[in-house]
């Protein structure tokens, strides 16, 4: 598994430090009670859903520029 493409979406600020640790890119997922804090993620969506569709975005741009 080539851990630099791949995606951890999690929602709290240990997701994103495990992502991080792991070498993963980093959505976290905002909500009622759920807060980044100083954490930085690379990207935050409002939903899982959102999450989803930002991957998908970011493969069809990567399969795209590949030719």
């Amino acid at each position: 598994m080539d851990l630099e493409r791949s995606w951890m979406v999690g929602d709290s600020w240990k997701d994103v430090e495990a992502a991080r640790a792991a070498g993963c890119r980093i959505i976290f997922v905002a909500g009622a009670h759920a807060d980044a804090g100083t954490c930085k993620p690379e990207r935050v969506a409002a939903s899982l859903a959102e999450a989803a569709e930002m991957i998908l975005r970011e493969m069809r741009r990567r399969t795209a520029a590949s030719g």
